[in-house]
């Protein structure tokens, strides 16, 4: 691999109301770290010790976030990530003889960043490293 002083393509994805505990959150992106895509989503949905139905649809809004772009689920893998205070979901519940009570529940911000490792048919190396098309005269 050689430095170029260019960006390796990324796509990111966030959302500010995952129902996950926090370090529940980061014990299971942990695992995730460098995985293909498609082995990480394998493994959200299935593999024990990282189910998470919550954090398998995060990853799910980062491949179709990626489809729009051309990309496919099998060019990019996980990358970083950063798990947070996401927001306060407060609701009433309704309780016997006409009492309802509030309840408050805390989410979690989870931001995933894939690493997109072809561009089209060039690796990121020789997408960073590519001018463009040269201008005839």
């Amino acid at each position: 691999m050689r430095a170029t002083g260019l960006p390796e393509p990324t796509i990111t994805v966030c959302c500010d109301n995952v129902r996950i505990d926090q370090g529940e959150a980061r014990r299971i992106l942990t695992r995730l770290e460098d995985m293909s895509v498609e082995e990480a989503h394998h493994a959200l949905k299935f593999r024990a010790g990282t189910v998470s139905a919550p954090l398998a649809r995060v990853l799910e809004q980062g491949i179709s976030e990626a489809a729009r772009f051309g990309i496919r689920s099998e060019e990019m893998v996980v990358g970083s990530w950063t798990v947070g205070h996401g927001d306060v979901v407060t609701r009433l519940r309704r309780m016997a003889h006409g009492v309802a009570d509030w309840i408050t529940t805390r989410t979690t911000r989870v931001e995933m960043r894939f690493r997109v490792l072809t561009w089209g048919n060039l690796t990121a190396e020789e997408a960073a490293a590519d001018p463009g098309p040269k201008e005839g005269r």
